[in-house]
């Protein structure tokens, strides 16, 4: 069932006053058990914790530190409000409006959605309080590179190298012991449609990244998760070998830095502490097109949207970036609700507009953002609140 704005705030406090349930900020009911699902010892606090990082990151250090800072602080109200959502109307409604459950204590709707959204944001939070991924492809911290300059593109006919830069051989002559045939890319990743695939070496981690363009960061791509790389077959290779693979590779491209003099669309607003200024805050009139929440993601929000991809349990696609169609897809009962519970960016908009509400710098004129686009005043949505 989806509940429209008129029933929803209705019903709210319908729920509010049979259920005794405050309408503000204190805590209720979090026997879900939804403490269990993370790690809270350990909190890391710096960006080399938590990853390996590339050449081309370390320039970038300030900056991606105080990216993190901001994430940390952001993702932290966010699980906060996961947690309380039973008992929070406001709390509730992010989860309702960008997910489409509605967890609030006499109105629970679509447990099962829920239940998945706070597992992924579950998975985040471990990884920030340095209790690693919970599915790393191997041993070590996750690399975090920022150009795709670390890439050297390779020809698909050439040979392969293993996780020691060498070639590897295939064919050796029997007099000299020399090298006389390589193994190449089609034979160790027979699985590959090569019809459509570029290859690019990554001499950080000694093994390769696959991609569908020449150039893996664009005038348009802001960042990315790699793949697993896909299965190797030994094929005709004179010995056993293998093939270097990082836990994981976060790559942010230099577009998200605004490098090249270029400024990316999405994900532009310089910060979150910038967002809640009380010159930028929302106010007056609400319907300004500078308040609307797609204007109001910071640039940090690329990094974040990568955190969902790196603490996935698979390699999760990108349903869809646009506000719209996460809106659309929360009001589907069906699949597409279901399929954008994996979607990163559904999580950027709900942190960010959970934030926007906890943090606004006028108390009596908190935000929300109940339909998802424009914000409105918590007293209207929730009357009495205060």
């Amino acid at each position: 069932m989806w509940w429209s704005r008129v029933s929803l705030i209705a019903s709210v406090f319908v729920s509010i006053a049979s259920a005794g349930v405050p309408a503000t900020n204190d805590s209720f009911d979090t026997s879900d058990a939804f403490e269990l699902l993370y790690p809270r010892d350990n909190p890391s606090s710096k960006i080399d914790d938590l990853f390996e990082l590339g050449d081309s990151c370390k320039g970038k250090v300030q900056v991606l530190q105080g990216w993190l800072d901001e994430i940390k602080k952001m993702h932290s109200d966010f699980e906060t409000a996961a947690r309380e959502a039973s008992g929070i109307p406001p709390f509730a409604v992010v989860f309702r409006t960008f997910f489409g459950t509605m967890p609030l204590k006499g109105m629970v709707e679509d447990t099962g959605t829920m239940k998945e959204v706070k597992t992924r944001i579950a998975g985040v939070t471990q990884f920030l309080n340095g209790g690693g991924l919970r599915k790393a492809r191997g041993p070590g911290k996750p690399l975090l590179v920022c150009s795709d300059s670390e890439f050297e593109h390779e020809d698909p006919d050439s040979a392969v190298r293993d996780d020691k830069g060498e070639y590897i051989v295939s064919k050796r002559d029997p007099n000299t012991n020399e090298p006389v045939a390589y193994l190449g890319f089609r034979s160790v990743f027979k699985d590959l449609d090569w019809s459509f695939q570029h290859v690019f070496w990554c001499n950080n981690f000694k093994g390769y990244v696959f991609a569908s363009k020449e150039k893996i960061c664009s005038d348009t791509l802001q960042g990315g998760v790699t793949p697993k790389t896909p299965e190797v077959a030994q094929g005709q290779a004179a010995k056993p070998f293998t093939i270097g693979e990082p836990s994981r590779l976060l790559l942010l491209c230099p577009l998200v830095f605004g490098e090249d003099g270029k400024t990316a669309t999405a994900h532009s607003f310089p910060s979150l502490a910038e967002a809640v200024d009380p010159d930028n805050y929302p106010e007056g009139d609400l319907k300004q097109k500078k308040y609307q929440l797609d204007r109001m993601l910071p640039r940090s929000a690329t990094f974040y949207h990568e955190l969902y991809h790196l603490t996935d349990n698979d390699d999760t696609r990108d349903p869809s970036y646009s506000l719209t169609e996460i809106l659309e897809a929360a009001k589907d009962e069906g699949p597409v609700r279901s399929l954008y519970t994996q979607n990163p960016e559904s999580y950027v908009y709900a942190a960010v507009a959970n934030y926007l509400y906890l943090n606004g710098p006028f108390i009596n004129q908190r935000v929300v953002y109940s339909e998802g686009y424009f914000p409105e005043l918590e007293s209207d949505v929730f009357p009495g609140a205060h």
